[in-house]
């Protein structure tokens, strides 16, 4: 009785968790399928269970393939990685993956299982954030001015290229610099003096 009600919580806890818990066989028939897969797929399980899960999904790998990440798993046991695939309802979802493999009681393998998460908005942050960093370093080296940014430390990390053209020296030699190898010398706009000990660097 006690080894029923631990697979009943087990199951619970399956369908209840926000992540897609997909079981596959090695013909690539979906087994087990969770309200979380329902959900991120779009597909009820009634209508997935039983039959391969690539007639209905064509997932594509980010940054491997599919024989790379089967190799992977066949070696280490296990694989993660990210993977996209087009929703019936047109709409694009990213998902990070972690694969291992399905095992009976005696420890034989019988398949696959997959705890699939929905990372769409992260990967639409990082896309909007990657596009403004974009647009302000095209702002930036269309300045006339030459722009150099420095750390606490006084590192340069960041410039222009009016930067490198002013100053005659590459973005490659600035990037990392505490200090140039020649003097420095500042003034203000009406190009009275600007003491050192009042530099922001």
């Amino acid at each position: 009785k006690l080894i029923e009600e631990k697979i009943r919580f087990q199951a619970r806890v399956m369908q209840e968790v926000s992540e897609a818990i997909i079981a596959l066989d090695f013909d690539n028939n979906v087994i087990t399928w969770n309200k979380g897969a329902e959900n991120i797929y779009g597909i009820p399980a009634a209508s997935i269970i039983g039959k391969p899960m690539s007639d209905y999904i064509k997932m594509q790998y980010l940054n491997d393939t599919y024989q790379l990440s089967l190799e992977h798993l066949t070696k280490y046991g296990h694989w993660s990685g990210e993977l996209y695939f087009d929703r019936n309802d047109g709409k694009r979802i990213y998902i990070h993956s972690a694969v291992t493999f399905l095992t009976d009681e005696k420890g034989n393998r019988i398949g696959y299982v997959g705890n699939n998460r929905d990372i769409t908005d992260r990967r639409k942050s990082e896309e909007a954030l990657r596009i403004s960093e974009e647009r302000y370093r095209s702002v930036v080296n269309a300045m006339g001015e030459g722009i150099i940014v420095y750390d606490r430390e006084g590192v340069v990390i960041a410039s222009n290229k009016s930067a490198e053209s002013i100053l005659g020296i590459s973005e490659e030699y600035r990037m990392g610099k505490l200090n140039f190898d020649y003097k420095i010398v500042a003034i203000h706009e009406d190009a009275t003096s600007f003491p050192p000990e009042q530099y922001p660097f």
